[in-house]
């Protein structure tokens, strides 16, 4: 859902300063209910396609694999394509030629042979992750920690990652939709650690001070979590492949034996994300 978070905030943020923006998701997929629930204008793609034959003055894409000749096809309808990148594994230099703006929503920065590539403009640094207002705000923490175990991760192993934090008698809501008391972000707020997978809940966490103890269910996402961890605001446990539950419960129990550490870690990652990234990605998109 992290994807979907994401341009929800950045809808959000576009039409307050005046533009008329349209989402177009998959009404099978949790993105689309999500985003009908926020109340923003969603289109199913799978009725009307991602254009549905209009010429849109800016598309934005944020998708998993960046494909070349899709682009190139898009590019016969769009004035301007603007690319949200997670990890940026499949962003190359032929992508970037084929763009306009690329904005990377991550600490890492783009590869070499992109960044010396001609084509679009790049914004990357970690002033630019895509979050909501709501997280500018600070909140008492009255919870030791928070589990949020994304896609991509077997229940099973959630569920074990889950009892094995809950044994060492760690208050640990699990994310859940409804009221704002079981929210991903409330919990964030609240608690002062979160056990989580890497992805966009990590930076999330770190604007509100839950510090991240991260496993990771690939190899480029390792990469993103062990470059938090040399920053000292997070830790990373590495694959979900080689570590096992009670290894994350562990590592929580030893991480909550350390207040200091905590305060310490909780303090550098909100300096690091202050929660205005979304005012910077739409400042620029609108100047485009």
């Amino acid at each position: 859902m992290g994807h979907v978070v994401r341009c929800g905030h950045l809808a959000n943020e576009l039409m307050k300063r005046g533009a008329s923006v349209v989402i177009s998701e998959r009404s099978d997929e949790p993105g689309y209910r999500y985003f009908e629930k926020c109340g923003l204008p969603v289109v199913d793609a799978l009725k009307v396609g991602v254009l549905a034959g209009k010429r849109y003055p800016r598309v934005i894409l944020d998708l998993m694999d960046y494909n070349v000749g899709y682009l190139r096809e898009l590019h016969e309808d769009a004035k301007e394509i603007i690319l949200l990148v997670g990890t940026g594994w499949t962003i190359t230099p032929e992508v970037r030629g084929l763009c306009d703006l690329i904005i990377y929503q991550s600490i890492l920065d783009p590869s070499k042979d992109v960044m010396e590539a001609p084509g679009a403009d790049l914004l990357y640094g970690i002033q630019y992750i895509l979050l909501g207002p709501e997280y500018t705000r600070q909140a008492e923490k009255i919870r030791d920690a928070m589990i949020y175990i994304g896609g991509g991760v077997s229940k099973y192993y959630a569920a074990k990652v889950q009892h094995d934090v809950n044994a060492w008698n760690v208050g640990a809501p699990l994310y859940g939709c409804g009221t704002i008391e079981n929210s991903l972000y409330w919990s964030q707020s609240v608690s002062c650690v979160q056990v989580c997978t890497m992805g966009m809940c990590v930076y999330e966490g770190m604007a509100v001070g839950a510090v991240p103890l991260m496993i990771s269910r690939s190899h480029d996402h390792a990469d993103t979590a062990n470059a938090i961890q040399r920053e000292d605001c997070g830790i990373s446990l590495g694959l979900v492949s080689r570590v096992h539950p009670s290894a994350v419960g562990e590592a929580c129990r030893e991480l909550l034996e350390s207040p200091n550490l905590i305060a310490q870690m909780a303090q550098t990652g909100r300096e690091m994300v202050d929660g205005r990234g979304v005012y910077r990605v739409a400042k620029r998109i609108l100047e485009c």
